[in-house]
């Protein structure tokens, strides 16, 4: 015999004639496992379909449909991460929101502390001041100046400097103040946004507002924004 083949071509029905085909083995479990080279028949479940079964290799159980899986439920041990803040170790896994700062990775922060001040004296006037142990991180500060400001000296530039007391955190808004109020002048105002965060270099320090001169007339106004880490 020179081949072997079937009464039907490729594409052509099938009939009921005892043809060569290609068969196997109907099994809807998971086969005893055989020696390495050895010749096995082909698995088709109930209805004749190819199966096709993933198995555990360790143990040879059927994992086809995900059960029996070994799932690691928890992450790596927990260990510093951005900002010396720990890493989740359960399953349900959330991130920080990162930048960096030409260094290293720092957590984005949002504000959620919010304080304002009027100063008028010469010298420091207490803006912020965190909590116990706390350092302040000032995420944004606005100044404004009101349109009838004047000094107890003659016209010149009024310094406000916002310190890390008492270090400035060179944050300073210069303005002209005349001798006599001129209420025509437009509000002066200056809104700085700091990014990140400027973080206290010690915890219990307080952001100060500092006047380089005492006012006769009107205020300066102080507002800031950020968190206490």
């Amino acid at each position: 015999m020179s081949s072997v083949q079937g009464d039907r071509a490729h594409g052509v029905a099938d009939s009921e004639a005892p043809p060569v085909k290609v068969g196997g083995v109907a099994d809807t479990g998971v086969r005893t496992a055989v020696d390495d080279g050895d010749r096995v028949a082909a698995s088709y479940d109930e209805f004749g379909n190819a199966r096709v079964v993933v198995v555990n290799p360790a143990n040879g159980a059927d994992i086809s449909d995900g059960s029996g899986l070994d799932v690691d439920t928890e992450l790596n041990a927990a260990a510093a991460g951005v900002d010396g803040r720990a890493s989740p170790t359960t399953a349900d896994v959330f991130a920080w929101q990162t930048a960096f700062d030409g260094t290293s990775g720092e957590v984005l922060r949002t504000p959620n502390v919010f304080k304002s001040v009027v100063a008028t004296a010469s010298g420091n006037t207490t803006l912020w001041q965190p909590a116990a142990g706390k350092k302040f991180r000032l995420l944004g500060v606005k100044v404004e100046v009101s349109q009838n400001a004047t000094l107890t000296t003659t016209g010149a530039i009024l310094s406000i400097d916002i310190i890390d007391d008492p270090t400035t955190m060179y944050i300073v808004f210069d303005v002209f103040l005349p001798t006599a109020a001129d209420t025509s002048l437009k509000l002066q105002d200056s809104l700085q946004s700091i990014g990140n965060g400027i973080l206290s270099s010690a915890a219990d320090r307080a952001v100060r507002v500092n006047l380089s001169a005492g006012l006769l007339s009107g205020r300066v106004r102080v507002s800031s924004w950020g968190t206490e880490e």
